[in-house]
């Protein structure tokens, strides 16, 4: 079953998937997947965590225009290999995997983790996404397969609807953690 944590920027998506993480790591799973953290300055430089192996590497640089107002991001398409390898590598013996974050890069560009969707979609094992609302759907579509989908509001309003999702007999119900 494949978990689509939906919603905007700031929401707390990615904080949901570490505390995702950790509780099933807690819970003895088997881990895999990448997070993406913001760096020392905040947002404008990304990293990306190997959760099953630890390592961090750099992702992307947010731009800027001439006028000072903020752009897009410049990834790093080496970290992009490295993070499909890494998934790749784990994705036999993992319990639950979780990638931070699908989006235009992937469902546009066809670039970042867009070419991990189809193993991701064949995943023997829970698999949890983050996806901004407005490219929900787009993901459904391309994965090919029906999803849940999980609204995060602010503050990580949400952590009750996950209360009872429960996954295979290795995979148990971590979401019961306590927000």
């Amino acid at each position: 079953m494949i978990t689509l944590l939906t919603g905007e920027i700031g929401c707390g998506k990615t904080t949901l998937c570490q505390r995702l993480a950790e509780a099933g790591c807690a819970q003895g799973l088997r881990v895999a997947g990448i997070i993406t953290l913001p760096g020392a300055g905040g947002k404008d430089e990304l990293w990306a965590l190997d959760l099953a192996g630890g390592e961090r590497r750099f992702l992307a640089r947010r731009t800027f225009h001439q006028d000072g107002r903020l752009g897009r991001y410049c990834f790093d398409a080496d970290t992009f290999a490295w993070a499909a390898a890494a998934v790749r590598r784990t994705l036999a013996r993992a319990e639950l995997l979780i990638i931070d974050e699908i989006g235009p890069l992937e469902l546009r560009q066809s670039q970042g983790f867009a070419p991990l969707l189809d193993d991701l979609a064949r995943a023997s094992c829970p698999v949890v996404l983050t996806v901004r609302r407005t490219q929900c759907k787009a993901l459904e579509r391309r994965l090919g397969q029906p999803v849940r989908v999980v609204p995060i509001s602010s503050g990580l309003q949400a952590c009750p609807q996950l209360a009872g999702v429960h996954m295979n007999s290795q995979a148990f119900a971590f979401f019961n953690f306590q927000g």
